[in-house]
């Protein structure tokens, strides 16, 4: 889906937000015959991260933050974060229709950081080109690897977000 902004001084992207527990997500891979990897399991716990993305549809650029819980607070805090990288362009994003994206708190806040929001229509998580960078992020950090601890996790994936500074072209073809 390619929508751009044909005017210079307006920034389109699509943002959406993505929970990564500490127990592996386990999918097919290479072995040899007879020797199945078997990745280490959390059981029982249910330490977590949760990153807010949002893709540029004309440059890729992919601005990413982390945050402890997904919600209205964290929310805006990741909305001012865009608005301090476009501080002089009218951004309009395009997002799901998550609960917090629709709280008042927001309402105010995008009014006073002028941006506005073009809603997705509902369960088409296929039409956000966001989703295709959290299942690359999936295969690079979390499919079958086991990380001991929540903070080397958390570092793995600032460390995954900060090497897509080399992928943007990548990216804006995902749009």
């Amino acid at each position: 889906m390619a929508i751009h902004g044909k005017d210079s001084g307006t920034v389109i992207l699509y943002e959406d937000e993505m929970t990564s527990q500490l127990t592996p997500t386990l999918t097919r891979m290479w072995s040899l015959r007879k020797h199945q990897p078997e990745p280490g399991m959390w059981v029982g716990t249910s330490q977590k991260t949760h990153v807010f993305g949002a893709i540029h549809t004309r440059t890729g650029q992919f601005i990413s933050m982390q945050a402890d819980w997904i919600n209205a607070g964290s929310f805006v805090r990741f909305l001012r974060k865009i608005k301090s990288c476009y501080t002089r362009k009218k951004v309009i994003i395009i997002l799901d229709n998550a609960r917090w994206h629709k709280a008042k708190k927001v309402g105010r806040v995008i009014d006073k950081l002028g941006i506005r929001f073009v809603f997705l229509p509902p369960y088409c998580p296929m039409m956000n080109p966001v989703e295709k960078v959290w299942k690359l992020y999936r295969m690079n950090v979390t499919h079958n690897y086991f990380h001991a601890q929540l903070s080397r996790m958390i570092k793995a994936t600032a460390n995954f977000f900060r090497s897509l500074r080399h992928s943007y072209a990548q990216l804006a073809s995902y749009c």
